[in-house]
């Protein structure tokens, strides 16, 4: 009876120190990843010891947490805990590998379809994608917070799809994550991923030759939603300048009348020797009403080639 009694009392003690770490984990996921308060030294041991866990749920809080502060700094968000924090994720050994090879292990189990894998999570499917707050854990009659809700949402949702994200704000340029790109390029099933690839691509600052001709190409499309991958294409080429890419800037300026101001700026970043063979060609562009432009980097933009003009 006494060792049945301990027994408990250590099961008990042991359930209850697992829920105290998991209630730290959380913790840095929801707060602790985004506030500057909290040391480097902090937050790499937790990222450490977190990878390194048995328990799914802390892996998974974990690359929330990384996702989270990723997602912040690759969309300039604005954080309650005031300026982004600048961590040193590159400083916990074998992160990266953990990653990468998590995301591998996932997307294969996935079916290679990392849409259906995160509608599923949430109870749904890309049939029926509509989300209520049952699919969130809650009862018709409940009257949630939008905090309690988005807090629901983060929790049901599956958190690897965020490692591309996380590689790429956290290892800008490096080759491996270079091509774990394009092997979720070639291989994932779920509609509009080259959309994914190209904001990723922007997101880790690459300008290789391939990632250049990859956002090229999107400058020849005309579909009626494709001022988003020209966007994206023409940030993208925004990074590095490639001469190969005027000719493709200068066509998708008079396509999308959307994104001319962007556009323009990019072209302006170039030397004056790349552009002077394009003259002719960016003529329209050099004059155009300057009253549909405002103050700032687009009519700065506008000055710079209308002065190679002169």
């Amino acid at each position: 009876m006494v060792r049945s009694f301990a027994l408990v009392v250590t099961l008990s003690i042991g359930v209850f120190a697992s829920a105290q770490k998991v209630d730290q984990y959380r913790d840095l996921a929801t707060k602790a990843i985004l506030d500057s308060g909290v040391s480097n030294e902090t937050i790499n041991e937790m990222v450490r010891n977190g990878i390194a866990s048995d328990d799914a749920n802390i892996v998974h809080l974990v690359i929330r947490a990384l996702g989270q502060l990723a997602s912040h700094t690759a969309h300039e968000l604005v954080s309650p805990h005031g300026p982004l924090p600048e961590r040193s994720f590159q400083q916990v050994e074998g992160l990266k590998r953990f990653l990468m090879n998590h995301w591998y292990e996932q997307h294969e189990k996935s079916g290679y379809d990392v849409q259906k894998a995160t509608f599923e999570s949430l109870g749904t499917d890309a049939e029926n994608p509509e989300l209520n707050l049952t699919h969130l854990g809650f009862e018709e009659t409940d009257e949630p917070s939008p905090d309690d809700i988005w807090e629901a949402f983060q929790e049901r949702s599956l958190s690897w799809p965020r490692i591309p994200l996380i590689l790429c704000v956290f290892w800008p340029g490096d080759p491996e994550v270079h091509t774990l790109l394009w092997d979720y390029h070639s291989r994932d099933l779920s509609p509009n991923t080259y959309l994914t690839i190209l904001g990723l691509l922007n997101d880790g600052k690459f300008t290789t030759d391939r990632a250049n001709a990859f956002r090229i190409d999107q400058l020849n499309d005309v579909g009626e939603l494709a001022f988003v991958p020209v966007n994206f294409a023409v940030e993208g080429l925004a990074l590095s300048h490639p001469v190969e890419a005027l000719p493709g800037l200068i066509s998708a300026f008079h396509n999308h009348s959307g994104t001319r101001g962007d556009i323009l700026v990019t072209i302006a970043g170039y030397e004056d020797d790349e552009l002077i063979p394009f003259l002719k060609e960016l003529a329209p562009i050099i004059n155009v009403n300057r009253n549909n432009l405002r103050p700032g980097k687009k009519l700065e933009a506008l000055d710079r080639l209308q002065s190679l003009v002169k």
